[in-house]
């Protein structure tokens, strides 16, 4: 300091008195402690400035406990079901009702098929051994042998329970009008087999005769009226033939 103030010029030397009376160490009664705590203050301008106006002050939340606390909110999807906590997981939620169009014609077709094979095995087939045959149209036969088909009854039985349920008594003087009504004209390449007793033989010729209808279209007639339609033609087996 004292080679400084030889060389240093006037002004230089006032500068030198002045910095040895300033304190260079900080105030002895400020420990360590309250020093960082002066520095966080100023730090925290708006923390001082709710204290200082007396506005209630939020606690600090972290990031991660915000998290865990408010989860994200589920999102449905579409058909997506969300199981509770105690919902059994091998149960199936129950999901929007699905409704399979169905035809209604088929259905009426499958109860009547059902309703036609219990009453025609239930009912009591007279005890003999007379056969009626009659050429029928494509349309008639096949009706006869959907019933055959689906519930694996005899056409022979099939046959006669229509016409001994149906055809009209003798000496009736009114019949039903469908009875007497004109088929569709129409090839009758098929024939069907029956059971036929004096009875019903009287029966067939007697409603025949009267109302000038023949006995092959009152089959008909009766056929397409009490048995629904085939979806498509049966045709007959072929019968083997053997050669000597």
């Amino acid at each position: 300091m004292e080679s400084m103030n030889r060389t240093a010029p006037k002004a230089d030397t006032e500068l030198l008195k002045s910095l040895r009376q300033v304190e260079l160490s900080e105030s002895p009664d400020k420990t360590h402690q309250e020093r960082l705590s002066d520095i966080t203050a100023s730090t925290e301008p708006e923390s001082t400035w709710r204290q200082a106006v007396g506005a209630p002050v939020a606690p600090f939340v972290s990031p991660s406990t915000a998290t865990e606390k408010a989860p994200w909110p589920s999102v449905s999807l579409g058909h997506s079901h969300a199981k509770a906590p105690n919902e059994d997981p091998d149960v199936e939620p129950p999901g929007e009702e699905v409704l399979i169009a169905r035809n209604p014609e088929l259905s009426t077709v499958e109860a009547a098929i059902a309703e036609i094979g219990r009453a025609v095995r239930e009912f009591p087939y007279p005890d003999t051994a007379g056969r009626g045959s009659v050429r029928v149209s494509e349309d008639v036969f096949s009706r006869v042998t959907m019933i055959y088909a689906k519930r694996r009854i005899d056409k022979i039985l099939v046959l006669s329970y229509l016409l001994y349920r149906h055809v009209p008594s003798e000496g009736l003087q009114r019949v039903p009008r469908w009875v007497l009504e004109r088929p569709p004209k129409m090839p009758r390449p098929r024939i069907l087999v029956f059971i036929k007793d004096e009875a019903l033989a009287r029966r067939l010729s007697d409603t025949a005769i009267r109302f000038a209808v023949t006995e092959a279209d009152i089959i008909e007639n009766i056929v397409r009226k009490n048995l629904p339609e085939a979806p498509f033609q049966y045709k007959p087996k072929r019968r083997m033939r053997f050669t000597a």
